[in-house]
């Protein structure tokens, strides 16, 4: 690895290691993984975690303002988290792009007993997107041009300038945001980035590669410079927060990328400087038994120049990286660094939010691939291009041990529950877009990522009293046999966000929302967005004549009517499989 300042420049800093966080400071990056409209569930956990640090951060200040002494005279924890890094995919790239403004606000949160408007993740997630928007067909009417989707996603248009221009009476400034906060959104790169491998030979051959799976990255800046500089291909982005500013305007449309299901919702166009992606890396082995390094990726442009600007179709970024540990990981720890994992000396973690975690051992289906049919050939195929796609075995060399600091997990949990049918979510239902046929299905999972959220801080997220680079500024006192501070269990531990004031208060567990929706009530809606995307698909694939073409739209007629039905009795019998109907 490169230690010439030279180099780095050259190289973005991405060659640079991290330097170790200060004394009494746990940094952590979140990772949200792609959840389409469980996405409801990701945003609660974030309004109840930025509610526990807001709060954590208010008693501290309490605490140094009456005692005027040092932290390790204090009767409350007083060491720091800082957030440095958000990566998400999907839905997780939404939920961050909605971060990336509110965490600049003083804004309310939203508990079982009150609702409110003006929290712009409730706002964003359980009132403003719904399926009788999204079978509207603002998107056909009047409009040439073939189909981009399933669905109407002219919503989405309309939340995004609503989410990233969100602004509060009061501004905050929060010291856990540090001074800049990367966000880093995952997207499917339909165009792709093109490589050249050179081989020694008798031809000027070599091997070409497309690289499909791609990233956007930002550096939101809160509050005065930045600690940690920008990365040299982040797109810099301040305050005052508005999508009329270029930079706003980019990271939001990055959001929407990532959250483009392909085929259900539109998928976007992305112009970006394509010098960007000179700087992509990767870890290989180092020389006559030397130490790794960094090699830096070059991209084979037609006559070697990019692209100005690099325009592609984008989709969802969940396609290719779906839970993008990686990212964060290497923001976090350097590219080809490492975070301390033992319980005695971490002081940094992963907390990754995922609405729907695989289990151990569940993940192989002895079914899979067993079809020697042309049918079952195509579709296994499809879904192990899906699945190596996601593939990262960097990833799995760092799960090297179970008991580690430096990784953690918040997904959904009710309990056993025989209402649910010990499901957990109320949007788990058709592939995870349930959430979108009722605003109380939403409202469920929003108050449970809550509730989740508060079980992980307390329960869960803690350190091992004899964590010296993060509780070495805690009086010791604090870690003494029966302390209220300990977390019970082995070893004794403290936790790494304590909760105080709203944030202590028992989050109830929400009521299953059972009986809120009759899927027969999207019998219009659906038969009127149904025939919109055939007739489209009619008017603008197929070239027939008059009297053929009244023949078609005939049988459209009829197969819209077949599609509908199909349609309810695969949600009447969705729900029902979740004790929703």
């Amino acid at each position: 690895m490169s230690t010439n300042p030279a180099d780095n420049d050259k190289r973005g800093g991405y060659v640079d290691v991290p330097r170790a966080p200060d004394d009494g400071v746990f940094e952590i990056g979140l990772v949200m993984a792609g959840a389409v409209s469980a996405g409801a569930y990701t945003a609660g956990v974030l309004d109840f975690l930025v509610e526990a640090l807001d709060a954590w951060e208010s008693a501290k200040a309490e605490e140094a303002a009456a005692t005027k002494s040092s932290s390790r005279q204090w009767s409350i924890p007083g060491h720091s988290v800082r957030l440095r890094v958000v990566s998400g995919a999907s839905a997780g790239a939404m939920t961050g792009a909605i971060a990336a403004a509110a965490l600049k606000y003083d804004f309310p949160h939203v508990r079982s007993a009150t609702a409110s408007s003006a929290n712009p993740f409730y706002q964003a997630w359980v009132e403003d997107i719904d399926i009788s928007r999204l079978l509207e067909t603002r998107d056909l009417d009047g409009k040439s041009g073939p189909v981009v989707s399933v669905l109407d996603s002219t919503v989405l248009s309309e939340i995004l300038p609503k989410v990233l221009s969100f602004a509060a009476s009061a501004t905050l400034t929060r010291p856990w945001v540090q001074s800049g906060v990367r966000y880093i959104f995952t997207q499917t790169n339909l165009r792709g980035v093109p490589y050249f491998l050179s081989m020694r030979g008798n031809t000027s051959g070599g091997l070409g590669m497309i690289a499909h799976a791609d990233y956007q990255s930002f550096h939101v800046l809160y509050e005065g410079s930045a600690l940690r500089p920008p990365r040299a291909d982040d797109v810099l982005v301040t305050f005052p927060n508005s999508t009329d500013k270029l930079p706003w305007h980019a990271l939001g449309q990055a959001a929407l990328a990532s959250g483009a299901f392909p085929i259900g919702l539109a998928p976007r166009v992305i112009e970006r400087d394509a010098t960007g992606f000179n700087y992509r890396f990767v870890v290989v082995p180092g020389q006559s038994n030397g130490p790794a390094q960094v090699a830096q990726l070059d991209p084979m442009w037609p006559q070697r120049k990019p692209p100005s600007p690099f325009r592609s179709v984008v989709v969802d970024g969940g396609t290719m990286n779906n839970e993008p540990l990686n990212l964060a990981h290497a923001e976090l720890a350097g590219l080809a660094g490492s975070n301390e994992r033992t319980g005695k000396l971490a002081n940094r973690a992963l907390v990754l939010i995922d609405p729907f975690p695989d289990e151990a051992g569940s993940v192989d289906d002895p079914t899979r691939g067993q079809s020697e049919s042309i049918f079952g050939v195509g579709m296994a195929l499809l879904g192990a291009w899906k699945d190596q796609a996601r593939f990262d075995p960097e990833d799995l060399g760092l799960a090297d041990a179970d008991n580690v600091y430096s990784r953690f997990l918040i997904a959904p949990s009710r309990g056993t529950s025989t209402i649910s049918n010990d499901f957990a979510l109320a949007s788990g239902a058709l592939g995870g877009f349930s959430g979108f046929l009722s605003r109380e299905y939403r409202n469920h999972d929003f108050l449970l990522g809550r509730r989740n959220c508060q079980q992980f801080l307390r329960e869960h997220f803690c350190l091992p009293i004899d964590n010296e680079p993060v509780f070495g500024v805690v009086n010791n006192a604090l870690t003494q046999p029966g302390s209220k501070w300990i977390v019970p269990g082995s070893p004794a531990c403290l936790p790494i966000i304590p909760l105080f004031g709203s944030a202590a208060e028992e989050q109830p567990l929400p009521d299953w929302p059972k009986g809120f929706f009759r899927p027969e009530l999207l019998t219009d809606l659906g038969t009127k967005r149904i025939g919109g995307v055939l007739d489209n698909v009619l008017r603008e694939s197929v070239k027939i004549d008059v009297l053929r073409r009244g023949l078609v739209k005939v049988g459209l007629v009829i197969l819209r009517s077949v599609l509908v039905k199909k349609f309810i009795e695969m949600i009447t019998k969705s729900l029902a499989e979740r004790g929703l109907a």
